[in-house]
This record gives structure tokens, sequence and C-alpha cells, in this order.
């Protein structure tokens, strides 16, 4: 899978349901890297939400931390998605394309 790089908000949900805020720095139909202020323990399972407003885009998604990572100067967390539909499946894919074309045309048309 190939992995976009960007900067997308997303929020999580821990365990209990605790709300917590981080960015995505990349995403793939199966999977992503959140950088997050206070990252889940790995084999956590978590609750997602990614929201671009700009493109009135909301997306939900389970899933299970499989990575840690602390270079670089900030924590990150390895997400591996899980689906519990086909539905679910082709809704992430067709954010992933639609995130994929906007960073084309952003590369297209940089703004001065």
């Amino acid at each position: 899978d190939t992995r976009l790089p960007m900067a997308l908000g997303v929020h999580y949900f821990d365990q209990k349901r605790n709300p917590r805020n981080g960015e995505v720095l990349d995403i793939s139909p199966t999977g992503a890297r959140i950088a997050a202020p206070r990252p889940l323990p790995t084999g956590s399972d978590v609750h997602l939400r990614f929201e671009d407003k700009a493109a009135q885009v909301m997306r939900h998604v389970r899933g299970r931390i499989v990575r840690l990572d602390f270079g670089g100067g900030r924590a990150a967390m390895g997400v591996e998605f899980h689906f519990d539909s086909r539905r679910e499946r082709r809704a992430i894919a067709r954010l992933c394309r639609h995130l994929h074309v906007q960073s084309v045309e952003a590369e297209a048309n940089p703004q001065r």
C-alpha cells in the first residue's frame, strides 16, 4: 500500500472512550501513522475519527496500535485498521484517494 504523507487532523478515543487529538502523518487503505502527544500502548484498540473540514469529509475507523515511534522529537503511533464491513473498507479507500488527489493538486498549484 502506498502511504500518503500529509497533515490531517484526527480525533482518537482510548478503550475508556477518553477523547484525544493527533495528526495523521501518513495514511493508506490499511493503516496510518499518527503523531500523538499521549500515544496509546502497543496492542491497544483505538477508534479514530478523521476530519477534513475543507473537503467536508469525516470517516470513522477502528484499529489497533501496532507500533510506537519516538524518533524525530515527537511520538507517533502506527495503527492497523480493522474493518467490520466492506463498506467501511471502501470508505477509507475513498478517503485515501480523495487525499491523494488533494495532495497532487496542491503540488501542481502551490499557493504563493
